[in-house]
């Protein structure tokens, strides 16, 4: 089955097999980004909101991806983070503040909030190939 955006002219292939962790703490983005993400064939999507449940899932699950808000109700991401990437799974950092990026992540792809739905895939590809990391 293909997904198609008839209001974009294009058409993206199936890659539900890819199982993706996305960390937000904002339920309304979450759900978006989500959205989204469905959208564009990855059917396999967990949302969590805090980095215990994200640290919980990546024990109990097997992730391909992961998608972290760096900036969650005045903590960061980067218990979650370093949880994943010692298990060698690509981390995407969202957020609206470059600047924060922690500088002793081992691995990861940046993209900046707000970010468009083309800019989201083209960071997917990137961490799933491992052509957009920084600091790896």
């Amino acid at each position: 089955m293909e997904i198609a955006f008839p209001n974009l002219g294009w058409i993206l292939p199936p890659v539900s097999e890819t199982a993706i962790l996305l960390l937000e703490d904002s339920l309304e983005l979450g759900a978006l980004t989500m959205d989204v993400l469905n959208k564009a064939g990855y059917g396999s999507v967990r949302h969590v909101v805090n980095n215990e449940d994200a640290i919980a899932a990546l024990e109990d699950e097997g992730f391909d991806l992961c998608i972290f808000d760096l900036r969650l109700q005045g903590v960061t991401c980067e218990a979650a983070m370093d949880a994943a990437l010692d298990q060698d799974i690509p981390v995407i950092l969202t957020s609206g503040n470059s600047f924060e990026v922690p500088v002793r992540s081992k691995g990861y792809v940046f993209v900046e909030k707000p970010t468009a739905r083309e800019r989201l895939a083209k960071a997917i590809e990137e961490a799933l190939d491992g052509t957009g990391f920084r600091n790896r």
